[in-house]
């Protein structure tokens, strides 16, 4: 019998260890086949795999079976082709002496287990094992998934703890503290340090568990050497070196001799684009793998901006004036720069211009042709088009037919519900003249049902031919390319609009709209035709705002104040400047800007 040497609970318990299996796919599967052998008694199983490959020549694809893996090893052959065909479109298949069952997909194509035993292993339970079996493969893997985001968002939250740790002090000799206390606990190292380069030369500013230190130590002065050392290089030096040889680890080297500590890494803090500082870390207990680099790399980064803000915070105001003052001047004074001074005179002129000159204005908004009476043509019934007379630009009269649907599945539903109106009557005189009252009134209401069936099927009969509501042409609706297409109740077919009543639909932001309420003159810039504006007269403005996924916008309604010409079409669009009179030449190329910052500044 199946799986017969095992019980329940052995079963249970092999299922769980596949589930808990932690290593990469090539020893998940040899695993799997012999665990699903032993649950359900088979000699063999064999996993292979539908994979797409080009034909010879090139011209087509072509779906071949490919063994990947059996137990026992050795001597794995394809099965045949029917039955993996059909065991991943139903899920589990048999077929004399073996059973096989979909395992899901790769990124190669299909999987299957083919299990090879007795004609009582194809039998229930082996199904029910087979079908349990299937599903585990997509559970380890989404096992596997969930814990590598475990592992991502756990990193992520350590550097959030850290960064939320720094920004909650006040100055920087606390948060420097405080970042290598939470260093050392996260990371289990032995100590933690940081340096901090202040006027060109780096000191040690803080230490793990150790609120003083000797800063004239010779332990201390060769910690800020190894700093250094990384400072220079900008990039995590870790000692004994694993995958960089390149790196200079020397000091590193040295320090470790003389704090006798097995490993050592440190990390560049930067801000303001270059390195700020470095932490030290010193670990006896087991290297600094790959994960940790990666989420030190990621501290680091969150946490010097904070750090360099505090430092520079904490110096007394004219040390701060002072440093910042070198720091401009650095950019332009020097035999080298002699351009930016040239071209200070002509930057002074274009200020004085902002100050004192005035420019005409015009509030932009986007602009969209529109008809005045527009009617939409949707589907009655859910269908597929049969027939269609007319396309996107033709000009239609009111009541042509535009497009039929097919009736054919029509037209079988009402003759069987015919029928089944025919069927109910008999029954409801079969049962009248038996004088079975219940059968009756039974018979009687499944026949009210199928004449409702009846009617509504002629209704959509009569539906089937759609014709045009008014005299206009088509906007939209190209139906040629989607002809025996399905459609859905309601779903839109046409959209027919009348040419002689267009107008333009101006979106005037929110932030812009005091400017040009009274305002009546525009013109409009085509996309298809950029070479050519036209002027417009605006009629009225809507008076409540429209919410769009870009802002709040009033619409605005104008009007050619020529003859519109012949090539204009609904839905065309185009950009609208509405006169707004002269401005400050200055205030025209900020006052977005000083208006953002005053919605941000304000209190």
């Amino acid at each position: 019998m199946a799986g017969s040497g095992f019980t329940d609970e052995d079963r249970l318990s092999l299922i769980a260890q596949l589930r808990r299996f932690e290593g990469p796919p090539p020893d998940f599967w040899p695993l799997f086949l012999k665990a699903a052998c032993e649950l359900i008694g088979a000699s063999r199983a064999t996993l292979v795999f539908r994979i797409s490959q080009p034909t010879e020549d090139g011209q087509g694809v072509m779906d071949r079976w490919r063994a990947l893996a059996s137990h026992p090893k050795g001597g794995a052959q394809i099965p045949d082709v029917g039955l993996l065909d059909r065991a991943l479109a139903e899920g589990l298949a048999r077929e004399d002496i073996r059973l096989a069952f979909s395992v899901g997909g790769e990124d190669t194509g299909s999987g299957v287990v083919v299990l090879e035993g007795t004609e009582d292993m194809i039998a229930l339970p082996a199904g029910a094992l087979a079908d349990l079996l299937s599903v585990l493969p997509q559970n380890w893997q989404a096992e596997r998934e969930v814990q590598v985001l475990k592992k991502r968002l756990k990193g992520l939250a350590g550097a959030l703890d850290l960064a939320l740790i720094v920004g909650g002090q006040q100055k920087f000799t606390a948060a420097a503290f405080a970042a290598c206390n939470e260093l050392a606990a996260r990371f289990g190292c032995d100590r933690v340090s940081l340096g901090w380069q202040d006027d060109s030369v780096l000191r040690l500013r803080a230490m793990s568990q150790a609120d003083k230190f000797d800063s004239r130590s010779s332990l201390v002065r060769q910690a800020e050497t190894a700093m250094e050392e990384t400072y220079d290089q900008d990039e995590i030096l870790v000692f004994p070196v694993q995958d960089n040889p390149d790196a200079i680890v020397r000091e590193h080297e040295e320090y470790a001799r003389q704090a006798a500590v097995r490993h050592l890494c440190s990390v560049p803090i930067r801000a303001r684009k270059k390195p700020q500082g470095v932490w030290l870390l010193e670990r006896s207990s087991s290297p600094f793998n790959e994960e940790e680099l990666s989420l030190l790399r990621v501290m680091a980064d969150q946490a010097g901006p904070r750090l360099a803000d505090m430092r520079q915070r904490d110096r007394a105001w004219p040390v701060r004036v002072w440093h910042g003052l070198k720091e401009k001047a650095s950019g332009i004074l020097g035999p080298k720069h002699t351009g930016p001074k040239l071209l200070g005179a002509a930057a002074a002129l274009l200020i004085l211009f902002l100050l004192v000159g005035r420019l005409p204005y015009s509030v932009e908004a986007p602009a969209t042709v529109r008809s005045g009476h527009v009617v939409f043509v949707t589907a009655p019934f859910d269908g597929f088009i049969d027939e269609v007379f007319y396309e996107v630009g033709d000009t239609v009269a009111e009541d042509t037919t535009l497009v039929t649907f097919d009736t054919r599945e029509l037209l079988v539903q009402q003759a069987a519900e015919l029928a089944n109106l025919n069927r109910y009557n008999k029954e409801v005189e079969s049962a009248r003249a038996k004088n079975a009252l219940s059968d009756m009134r039974v018979a009687e209401a499944q026949a009210e049902q199928a004449k409702a069936v009846l009617d509504r099927t002629q209704f959509h009969l009569d539906q089937a031919v759609i014709k045009a509501p008014i005299d206009g042409v088509i906007v939209e609706g190209d139906l040629r390319k989607r002809l025996g297409a399905p459609f859905s109740q309601g779903d839109v077919l046409f959209q027919q609009a009348r040419l002689d009543e267009l107008y333009v639909q101006i979106e005037v932001p929110e932030n812009e709209i005091h400017e040009v309420l009274d305002r009546t003159e525009a013109r409009m810039l085509f996309a298809a035709q950029p070479d050519v504006t036209y002027p417009l007269a605006i009629q009225r403005v809507q008076p409540a705002g429209n919410s769009t996924p870009s802002g709040v916008v009033f619409q605005m309604r104008a009007i050619s104040n020529e003859d519109v010409p012949d090539w204009w079409r609904p839905g065309m669009s185009g950009t609208v400047r509405i006169k707004a009179g002269w401005r400050n030449a200055g205030w025209i190329l900020t006052h977005r800007t000083t208006d953002w910052l005053r919605k941000q500044l304000w209190w």
